[in-house]
């Protein structure tokens, strides 16, 4: 049998719960139940255990964990909150003039209209649906 003490100390850990439920269901597989009771325990498909439990077996406790710990942010809380500061001195706002003080003062290009959206969205509290698009020039490349 299989010793379940790395699995076990894993899930006594502050863990993302993605992470959490790879080992529960390794731990659960191995421990003897069926992938229809995992299923039912978890809500994950006979899949997701095979894979997780053959991961495990292969490569050990540490291939349980997200190897995505996400995007860097563009901007600081700091950044961020400069950038407000800025947005509110402008007598008008528009994503142009937005996205070239990003780029300028921080070398930021989003690639989503939706990030220069909420930092404006920060500053005019709720807009009615639409209002933000109208502020919307063209953005064409840097």
């Amino acid at each position: 049998m299989t010793d379940l003490t790395p699995l076990i100390n894993f899930l006594k850990g502050d863990r993302d719960p993605r992470e959490y439920r790879r080992a529960l269901a390794v731990r659960l597989a191995l421990t003897g139940h069926t992938h229809r009771e995992i299923n039912s325990i978890l809500g994950v498909s006979s899949a997701f255990v095979s894979k997780w439990k053959a991961i495990y077996e292969e490569r050990g406790i540490e291939a349980l964990k997200l190897g995505y710990k996400g995007h860097p942010r563009y901007l600081s809380d700091e950044q961020k909150q400069e950038v407000v500061d800025w947005i509110l001195t402008q007598d008008t706002w528009n994503i142009s003039q937005l996205r070239l003080y990003l780029f300028d003062r921080f070398g930021v290009a989003f690639k989503s209209r939706q990030s220069y959206y909420a930092l404006l969205r920060v500053v005019g509290g709720k807009l009615a649906p639409g209002e933000l698009e109208k502020m919307d020039d063209t953005l064409d490349p840097l």
